[in-house]
């Protein structure tokens, strides 16, 4: 049960003893093909950056705290734990119940998850705050077999409501893509098309009802084969709130498969009235999803009546298309009216039009109706398109890149000053917009435009 350290790890095979060891390597120089297995219930542990050509480890606990660089192929298998917040490798193979703990996974190639292999992020902590996002590049196919999975759940904002997007204590406990079930006021955070966060935290009661938000995730590669289960849901909690489902952003290709991505708020005990948490949130960008047979969902979590999570939302924007697919399904729980607020402009009269410098333009309305735009917190209206002249439909949008509390700044050639004194209005355009399963979208004054209707 001892700890021992050591200075250099040479070519042969490493073994530590059954008694639950640890062996700190201090100095590793520059490997070629390295095989770990049976550690026993020790661990192995680099505390400088590794760099090798092929690595192999089996049935051993190993963590490099500071990074792994394998330029052949990484293999894991055989109920291997590894811990490599930092790691890139030319091909990677995760079998046999194998959990690789990561942040960062960039690989040249492939990466296969079979046999119940497994994909997390450490837990997220208070003090120092951190959230550990989830950073998957694979050059070419991403393979997550029916037994597999990469787990988020309960990997965002920690409980007693440490909440998104900026990290403060109890100012959007349970809320995410959705808002937590006894809430009536606007909480939610993040973006429909981009999903940049985690989910806020709800009440931690004892282990089994923890109540942290979902993890956030950003996924790319340019196949990715889903059979199991990517997922980043809330975790549920016994009283109070429950946490909300987390963020996945998934940029491929193609996607095919049959398996499930998840961004579920946690649910609250035996339904009784304290509220659930919210749904999350999941955008996928892609280029052919025809392969695809599976679910996305980011519903809120259960509880009782009026205490129902609100929708998260999933976004699907083909990039053959000039809009997106948005769904705000509550998977057939009833959830309170507005519980899925989409941020919108409303409408408003042009109090003001300037030319700031050539071709961009700031108009401005009465009131601060508005919250400034933070890039950072993804605060804003900027993307959102709005209509210069609500009194009729067939004006042209502008698209807005930044904002005040009472302006707006859009960027064309045309002469704008004639708005001044029109009414404008927000507008959001969709290839289909889905709202079902139990889920209230709020869109506020704003104009909805469906192409497929």
């Amino acid at each position: 049960g001892g700890t021992l350290r050591a200075g250099e790890v040479d070519q042969t095979t490493l073994s530590l003893a059954d008694s639950g060891g640890r062996l700190i390597l201090a100095h590793t120089p520059s490997m070629s093909n390295l095989t770990l297995y049976s550690l026993g219930v020790g661990t192995l542990i680099f505390n400088e950056f590794v760099s090798i050509d092929v690595l192999t480890i089996d049935s051993s606990s190993v963590q490099f705290n500071k990074g792994l660089s394998v330029s052949g192929n990484l293999s894991l298998g055989s109920g291997a734990k590894v811990t490599a917040l930092s790691l890139t490798a030319d091909s990677i193979y995760l079998s046999d119940g194998a959990a690789l703990t990561t942040e960062s996974v960039t690989v040249n190639t492939d990466m296969t998850m079979i046999n119940g292999a497994k994909v997390t992020v450490p837990t997220a902590i208070a003090n120092p705050k951190k959230i550990h996002k989830l950073d998957i590049a694979v050059i070419g196919t991403l393979t997550v077999d029916p037994s597999s999975v990469i787990d988020l759940d309960g990997k965002g904002y920690p409980s007693n409501y440490w909440s998104g997007p900026d990290f403060s204590a109890d100012t959007r406990q349970g809320c995410h893509g959705g808002l937590r079930g006894n809430r009536s006021s606007d909480c939610s955070y993040g973006r429909y098309d981009q999903a940049n966060f985690a989910g806020s935290g709800g009440y931690y009661y004892t282990s089994d009802w923890p109540g942290q938000g979902g993890g956030v995730a950003s996924i790319s590669a340019n196949a990715l084969v889903l059979d199991g289960v990517i997922r980043a849901n809330g975790n549920r909690s016994r009283y109070n709130s429950a946490g909300a489902g987390g963020g996945l952003n998934v940029d491929v290709r193609a996607l095919s498969g049959a398996g499930f991505l998840q961004a579920n708020g946690g649910s609250t005990y035996n339904n009784y009235n304290y509220p659930a948490g919210g749904g999350g949130r999941i955008s996928m960008h892609l280029i052919d999803g025809s392969g695809f047979t599976g679910t996305m969902e980011a519903s809120g979590g259960s509880a009782g009546t009026n205490y129902v999570g609100g929708a998260g939302t999933v976004y699907v924007k083909d990039a053959s298309q000039s809009y997106g697919h948005l769904k705000v399904d509550n998977g057939g729980k009833t959830a309170k009216p507005g519980s899925t607020p989409i941020r919108s402009v409303g409408r408003h009269v042009i109090t003001s039009v300037s030319e700031v410098s050539d071709g961009v333009w700031r108009i401005e309305v009465s009131g601060n109706p508005w919250r400034t735009m933070d890039a950072a917190n993804d605060w804003g209206l900027d993307g959102v398109d709005v209509d210069l002249d609500a009194s009729e439909d067939l004006s042209p949008h502008y698209t807005v890149v930044s904002n005040t509390v009472n302006t707006l700044i859009v960027v064309t050639a045309e002469d704008l000053m004639g708005v001044l004194g029109n009414e404008l209005v927000g507008v959001h355009t969709f290839e289909t917009l889905n709202v079902s399963g139990g889920a209230s979208a709020e869109f506020g004054e704003d104009r909805i435009m469906e192409i497929q209707q």
